[in-house]
């Protein structure tokens, strides 16, 4: 197996400097709270990291769609949105921006159908 790299590249002292500045932000906006305890960091194991990861991604995606909910299109807004769009591209300004696409699958086409071409025929040499 490869090793794995960590992923923050954020040196630990940086780090640190934000906390610390974070929890002074908070200080100021809540004058009578208390003061947080200092945290002691333990390294977890790669299962109980897996396991936090999974615990935000679930938490993530429950925010998500909580906020689908509360964003959910009537008819009458779908179809004010369709009435009045708000930027009208025409046909020439899309082929400008992404004439490369159009570039792209022509050659891919034609690789693909030289390649078949290029099947039959050594089919039809190579003995059998």
């Amino acid at each position: 197996m490869s090793k794995r790299r960590s992923r923050s590249s954020i040196p630990e002292e940086t780090l640190e400097r934000a906390r610390r500045q974070a929890a002074a932000q908070t200080e100021e906006s809540t004058p009578a709270a208390k003061p947080a305890p200092a945290k002691v960091e333990v390294a977890a194991s790669p299962r109980a990291r897996a396991g936090t990861a999974a615990a935000r991604r679930s938490a993530a995606g429950s925010t998500a769609r909580k906020r689908k909910e509360d964003e959910k299109l009537t008819p009458e807004m779908v179809a004010d949105m369709l009435a009045h769009p708000t930027k009208e591209v025409s046909e020439a300004e899309l082929e400008q921006q992404y004439g490369y696409v159009l570039r792209d699958l022509r050659s891919m086409g034609l690789l693909a159908a030289s390649l078949m071409i290029a099947l039959v025929v050594l089919a039809q040499i190579l003995p059998r």
